[in-house]
């Protein structure tokens, strides 16, 4: 399973490979207007760099709990594909920023301490979720099933938003770059 993002999709199109029993799903639904990169596009790029199959979750990221209850309901495909999502045994997803969002949403994470963004999740520094979003794919609850699970993010404006999905506890791989690692540990020996 993948999730969507510029790291994502930079991930995507650098992987060379053949994997013909793998199946490629997207860990969401469809979120914002740049096509490119949503988790889709993304599993579709990956399966084909791959050279394997894939499945596509046509369903926005950003509708009510109830309107993906009915989904669910009347929809046996997005039902399978779903299934597919929640049996994943390796989940790469990128790590953001927690105020690269709607203005509605940020005074509301600032108060609650949010500092990054994994899987519709929002986490203080701490690691503690203070905010989620309605979903019918991966939430960080999810993760304890998954074998693998892999974050990717870079830049030092990441730090804070990487440090905060990982005292989550769910990532067992980091794949980040020296300018997200310094500044990780220039918060680390802040916190001490």
């Amino acid at each position: 399973a993948v999730t969507g993002g510029t790291t994502v999709a930079a991930m995507a199109e650098n992987i060379y490979g053949k994997e013909p029993e793998a199946t490629i799903v997207p860990a969401r639904g469809g979120l914002g207007d740049r096509i490119e990169l949503q988790a889709n596009t993304i599993a579709t790029v990956l399966a084909r760099r791959l050279k394997t199959k894939y499945l596509q979750l046509y369903v926005p990221d950003s509708v009510s709990e109830s309107v993906l209850d009915r989904i669910l309901e009347e929809d046996a495909g997005v039902k399978h594909v779903i299934n597919t999502i929640k049996s994943a045994d390796i989940l790469i997803h990128g790590m953001g920023e927690a105020f690269v969002i709607s203005e509605t949403l940020i005074q509301k994470l600032k108060e609650a301490g949010a500092e990054g963004e994994a899987l519709g999740q929002y986490f203080d520094l701490d690691g503690k979720v203070v905010y989620s979003t309605d979903s019918l794919g991966l939430m960080a609850n999810d993760l304890a099933t998954i074998p693998t699970v892999m974050g990717i993010a870079g830049g030092a404006s990441k730090g804070r938003a990487i440090l905060s999905v990982l005292r989550s506890g769910h990532d067992q791989i980091l794949v980040t770059d020296e300018a997200a690692a310094r500044e990780i540990l220039t918060l680390l020996a802040k916190s001490k």
